[in-house]
This record gives C-alpha cells, sequence and structure tokens, in this order.
C-alpha cells in the first residue's frame, strides 16, 4: 500500500482496476505481487480490505473497477448480454460498424477470472463506508465493449455487488465527470 500512499500524497485521487488494490495489498503483506496460477485480486486476503478501504475513503480516493472488461466472466449476466447484443448487431443503422467488431460484441467472455468475489466484497464494502466508485468500461480499448450498452452493464454489476442503484449511477454520470 506504500505506492499507493505515495501517489495520493502526490494528489491522485484515482485508483483504476482492480488489480491495483489487490497487488497493493499482497505487497503490505511481503507476498508477490503477481501470483502465478492466479491472480491477484483471487490472493489478496480479505480481512486487509477494512483499513485500506479506510484510507482511500479517508482521503477521497474513487475507485474506477472497470469491472465488464475484466470481470463479466465472473457473473452469469453476461449470457442476456451476449444475446441482447446479437439482437443489435442486426439494426441497420449499425451497418457503419465493422463486422469483426460486432462480432466480439456477441462473444462469451471466457472462462471466470479467479477473484471475483473479493472483487465484489471490496467494492461493496468500499461503497458502504462512503467510498465512491466509478462506472467505467474503457470504451475504445477493446473492440468487445459495446459503447454505451456496455456502461450499463457495468452499472448492472456494480449493483449486483452491493452498491445501491443510485450511487452507480452517481459512478458513471456525477462522479465520473
Amino acid at each position: 500500500t506504500q505506492n499507493i500512499k505515495k501517489a495520493v500524497e502526490m494528489g491522485m485521487k484515482h485508483m483504476e482496476h482492480m488489480d491495483t488494490m489487490a497487488r497493493a495489498l499482497l505487497e503490505q503483506e511481503g507476498k508477490d505481487p503477481r501470483p502465478a496460477g492466479t491472480t491477484a485480486e483471487a490472493a489478496v486476503d480479505p480481512k486487509l480490505f477494512p483499513p485500506f478501504i479506510e484510507y482511500l475513503v479517508e482521503q477521497g480516493v474513487y475507485i474506477n473497477p472497470t469491472l465488464y472488461l475484466s470481470w463479466a466472466g465472473g457473473t452469469e449476466r453476461w449470457r442476456d448480454w451476449t444475446s441482447a447484443a446479437a439482437r443489435l448487431i442486426k439494426d441497420p443503422n449499425l451497418a457503419f460498424v465493422p463486422a469483426d467488431v460486432k462480432a466480439t460484441w456477441t462473444r462469451a467472455p471466457g472462462r471466470p477470472r479467479p477473484g471475483y468475489a473479493n472483487v465484489a466484497a471490496f467494492l461493496s464494502q468500499y461503497s458502504k463506508a462512503g467510498g465512491k466508485v466509478l462506472a467505467a468500461t474503457d470504451t475504445g480499448c477493446c473492440t468487445q465493449i459495446v459503447p454505451g450498452l456496455s456502461l450499463h452493464y457495468e452499472m448492472q454489476m456494480l449493483t449486483d455487488m452491493g452498491i445501491t442503484p443510485m450511487k452507480a449511477i452517481q459512478g458513471a454520470t456525477l462522479w465520473g465527470a
């Protein structure tokens, strides 16, 4: 957590992606921040969350977990989302979107990454402690992100994790701005 604390002291008020949190806590314990055979999010002990959450909330740090891009496979909702995308790609008004890009919108996200339960627990606790969680999808980085629609999926994932609908909306609008 020392690197994050240094960054916060220097004025950084934003933590992107959940591996940042997990690696910081693993380093704090003297463990390898890139554990072999699993993800940092799966390797971190959730008992370490409360003091780290307290510090981040006190400092006004925003968390941007980028859930849909990294964690969609951790929820069964992806089946509904790919089904909706399959209907969407048939819309003639989207003829300008390349066929190979549209094809990625309907592709299954692959095997769930280990650590989804820890991500959900951290974000839920963070929000309940007064922390602000952003809803953002990294649109533009990857073709599987459906512009606009994926942000709604992101907000659904947040609420599924126990974050209130109002806070999910604020995370996608007010706090992101």
